[in-house]
């Protein structure tokens, strides 16, 4: 499979848990058992935390401003 976006770069993951399931389980053995594969597809991710563990936040250029929607397409092609 291919994943393309045009002109700007995006992230994707392809698990086999949703977010939900990770967040849930505090060890590997609490994850239920493998039966799908989960792709989430993001115009932009901020990342987690900051530049140190003291509380500063990201460099402005890495803000994603919540108070815009952000448009984007992609193009997933199966060959």
């Amino acid at each position: 499979m291919k994943v393309a976006k045009a002109g700007q770069p995006f992230a994707f993951s392809c698990l086999p848990y949703t977010a939900e399931e990770l967040e849930n389980a505090t060890h590997i053995g609490e994850l239920p058992l493998e039966r799908r594969t989960v792709m989430v597809i993001a115009g932009a991710v901020r990342g987690v935390g900051g530049i140190d563990s003291w509380g500063a936040d990201v460099e402005p250029k890495y803000h994603i401003p919540a108070d815009q929607d952000i448009d984007f397409s992609f193009v997933l092609n199966a060959k």
